[in-house]
Protein backbone atom coordinates (compact mmCIF):
# COMPACT_ATOMS: atom_id res chain seq x y z
CA UNK A 1 0.00 0.00 0.00
CA UNK A 2 1.22 3.42 -0.89
CA UNK A 3 2.02 5.81 1.86
CA UNK A 4 -0.49 8.61 2.23
CA UNK A 5 0.76 12.09 2.98
CA UNK A 6 -1.90 14.35 4.19
CA UNK A 7 -1.24 17.79 5.52
CA UNK A 8 -4.04 19.31 7.47
CA UNK A 9 -4.14 22.97 8.25
CA UNK A 10 -5.01 23.50 11.82
CA UNK A 11 -7.02 26.68 11.09
CA UNK A 12 -9.77 27.63 8.63
CA UNK A 13 -8.55 29.05 5.30
CA UNK A 14 -9.72 32.60 5.84
CA UNK A 15 -7.76 32.82 9.04
CA UNK A 16 -4.64 31.44 7.33
CA UNK A 17 -4.71 34.18 4.72
CA UNK A 18 -5.25 36.86 7.33
CA UNK A 19 -2.27 35.73 9.27
CA UNK A 20 0.07 35.91 6.30
CA UNK A 21 -0.86 39.48 5.36
CA UNK A 22 -1.76 38.49 1.85
CA UNK A 23 -3.80 41.59 0.97
CA UNK A 24 -3.95 43.13 -2.47
CA UNK A 25 -3.17 46.80 -2.26
CA UNK A 26 -5.88 49.19 -3.42
CA UNK A 27 -3.59 50.88 -5.87
CA UNK A 28 -2.97 47.61 -7.66
CA UNK A 29 -6.72 46.99 -7.96
CA UNK A 30 -7.25 50.49 -9.30
CA UNK A 31 -4.49 50.02 -11.90
CA UNK A 32 -6.03 46.70 -12.98
CA UNK A 33 -9.48 48.22 -13.40
CA UNK A 34 -8.06 51.20 -15.31
CA UNK A 35 -6.05 48.86 -17.54
CA UNK A 36 -9.15 46.84 -18.26
CA UNK A 37 -11.08 50.03 -19.11
CA UNK A 38 -8.28 51.18 -21.44
CA UNK A 39 -8.23 47.82 -23.23
CA UNK A 40 -12.02 47.94 -23.62
CA UNK A 41 -11.95 51.54 -24.86
CA UNK A 42 -9.25 50.78 -27.44
CA UNK A 43 -11.15 47.71 -28.64
CA UNK A 44 -14.39 49.69 -28.81
CA UNK A 45 -12.67 52.49 -30.72
CA UNK A 46 -11.17 50.00 -33.18
CA UNK A 47 -14.58 48.47 -33.87
CA UNK A 48 -16.20 51.93 -34.13
CA UNK A 49 -13.63 52.94 -36.76
CA UNK A 50 -14.18 49.68 -38.64
CA UNK A 51 -17.98 50.07 -38.44
CA UNK A 52 -17.84 53.61 -39.84
CA UNK A 53 -15.40 52.76 -42.62
CA UNK A 54 -16.45 53.20 -46.27
CA UNK A 55 -16.57 49.45 -47.13
CA UNK A 56 -18.73 48.78 -44.09
CA UNK A 57 -21.08 51.64 -45.02
CA UNK A 58 -21.25 50.29 -48.59
CA UNK A 59 -22.14 46.90 -47.19
CA UNK A 60 -24.89 48.39 -45.05
CA UNK A 61 -26.30 50.29 -48.04
CA UNK A 62 -26.17 47.12 -50.16
CA UNK A 63 -27.92 45.19 -47.40
CA UNK A 64 -30.62 47.89 -47.19
CA UNK A 65 -31.12 47.83 -50.99
CA UNK A 66 -31.34 44.05 -50.90
CA UNK A 67 -33.89 44.26 -48.09
CA UNK A 68 -35.93 46.84 -50.03
CA UNK A 69 -35.84 44.75 -53.22
CA UNK A 70 -36.82 41.58 -51.38
CA UNK A 71 -39.65 43.46 -49.65
CA UNK A 72 -40.84 44.79 -53.04
CA UNK A 73 -40.64 41.31 -54.58
CA UNK A 74 -42.55 39.85 -51.65
CA UNK A 75 -45.30 42.43 -52.18
CA UNK A 76 -45.43 41.62 -55.91
CA UNK A 77 -45.59 37.91 -55.13
CA UNK A 78 -48.45 38.50 -52.70
CA UNK A 79 -50.37 40.51 -55.33
CA UNK A 80 -49.71 37.84 -57.97
CA UNK A 81 -50.92 35.10 -55.64
CA UNK A 82 -54.09 37.07 -54.88
CA UNK A 83 -54.69 37.64 -58.59
CA UNK A 84 -54.14 33.93 -59.22
CA UNK A 85 -56.61 32.98 -56.49
CA UNK A 86 -59.18 35.41 -57.94
CA UNK A 87 -58.64 34.03 -61.46
CA UNK A 88 -58.91 30.48 -60.15
CA UNK A 89 -62.19 31.31 -58.41
CA UNK A 90 -63.50 32.94 -61.60
CA UNK A 91 -62.48 29.90 -63.66
CA UNK A 92 -64.16 27.54 -61.21
CA UNK A 93 -67.33 29.63 -61.34
CA UNK A 94 -67.22 29.66 -65.15
CA UNK A 95 -66.71 25.88 -65.25
CA UNK A 96 -69.69 25.38 -62.94
CA UNK A 97 -71.84 27.68 -65.09
CA UNK A 98 -70.75 25.92 -68.28
CA UNK A 99 -71.45 22.50 -66.75
CA UNK A 100 -74.92 23.67 -65.72
CA UNK A 101 -75.54 25.08 -69.21
CA UNK A 102 -74.30 21.84 -70.80
CA UNK A 103 -76.61 19.80 -68.61
CA UNK A 104 -79.50 22.08 -69.56
CA UNK A 105 -78.63 21.78 -73.26
CA UNK A 106 -78.50 17.99 -72.99
CA UNK A 107 -81.91 18.02 -71.34
CA UNK A 108 -83.26 20.30 -74.09
CA UNK A 109 -81.73 18.06 -76.76
CA UNK A 110 -83.36 14.98 -75.24
CA UNK A 111 -86.71 16.77 -75.16
CA UNK A 112 -86.30 17.85 -78.78
CA UNK A 113 -85.33 14.33 -79.84
CA UNK A 114 -88.42 13.00 -78.09
CA UNK A 115 -90.57 15.63 -79.85
CA UNK A 116 -88.97 14.74 -83.21
CA UNK A 117 -89.67 11.06 -82.60
CA UNK A 118 -93.26 11.86 -81.59
CA UNK A 119 -93.69 13.96 -84.74
CA UNK A 120 -92.24 11.18 -86.89
CA UNK A 121 -94.68 8.73 -85.34
CA UNK A 122 -97.53 11.16 -85.92
CA UNK A 123 -96.46 11.72 -89.55
CA UNK A 124 -96.35 7.97 -90.03
CA UNK A 125 -99.88 7.66 -88.62
CA UNK A 126 -101.08 10.52 -90.82
CA UNK A 127 -99.50 8.92 -93.89
CA UNK A 128 -101.33 5.71 -93.10
CA UNK A 129 -104.57 7.63 -92.67
CA UNK A 130 -103.91 9.46 -95.93
CA UNK A 131 -103.23 6.20 -97.69
CA UNK A 132 -106.51 4.80 -96.32
CA UNK A 133 -108.31 7.96 -97.40
CA UNK A 134 -106.77 7.68 -100.87
CA UNK A 135 -107.84 4.05 -101.06
CA UNK A 136 -111.36 5.03 -100.01
CA UNK A 137 -111.29 7.87 -102.52
CA UNK A 138 -110.14 5.44 -105.19
CA UNK A 139 -112.92 3.05 -104.25
CA UNK A 140 -115.44 5.86 -104.39
CA UNK A 141 -113.99 6.99 -107.67
CA UNK A 142 -114.24 3.46 -109.01
CA UNK A 143 -117.81 3.21 -107.77
CA UNK A 144 -118.62 6.53 -109.37
CA UNK A 145 -117.02 5.49 -112.59
CA UNK A 146 -119.08 2.34 -112.60
CA UNK A 147 -122.20 4.34 -111.84
CA UNK A 148 -121.31 6.88 -114.51
CA UNK A 149 -121.26 4.27 -117.03
CA UNK A 150 -124.68 3.38 -115.74
CA UNK A 151 -126.26 6.72 -116.81
CA UNK A 152 -125.26 9.48 -114.37
CA UNK A 153 -125.23 13.07 -115.58
CA UNK A 154 -122.13 15.24 -115.96
CA UNK A 155 -122.98 17.59 -113.09
CA UNK A 156 -123.00 14.76 -110.55
CA UNK A 157 -119.63 13.53 -111.78
CA UNK A 158 -117.78 16.72 -110.81
CA UNK A 159 -119.06 16.89 -107.19
CA UNK A 160 -118.22 13.39 -105.91
CA UNK A 161 -114.39 13.13 -106.34
CA UNK A 162 -113.91 16.43 -104.46
CA UNK A 163 -114.86 14.90 -101.05
CA UNK A 164 -111.90 12.47 -100.79
CA UNK A 165 -109.47 15.16 -101.93
CA UNK A 166 -110.81 17.54 -99.27
CA UNK A 167 -110.47 14.83 -96.61
CA UNK A 168 -106.83 14.23 -97.61
CA UNK A 169 -106.07 17.96 -97.52
CA UNK A 170 -107.71 18.25 -94.11
CA UNK A 171 -105.53 15.44 -92.71
CA UNK A 172 -102.38 17.03 -94.13
CA UNK A 173 -103.36 20.38 -92.63
CA UNK A 174 -103.74 18.78 -89.21
CA UNK A 175 -100.29 17.25 -89.51
CA UNK A 176 -98.72 20.62 -90.23
CA UNK A 177 -100.59 22.57 -87.53
CA UNK A 178 -100.12 20.07 -84.71
CA UNK A 179 -96.81 20.61 -82.79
Amino acid sequence: MAPAFYHYLPLPMDEVWKDKNFRVPRLLCLIGVLGLLVVMAVTLGYFAVKANSEPCQDGLRAEQRCHNVSHHLQAQLTRAQKTLRDADAACNSTVENLNAALTEMKTQEQKQQKQVQDLKDEIKDLKQKLQKAEEEAQQLSDEMASRRTGGRNAAGRGNIPVVPVLAALLLLGLAVVRP
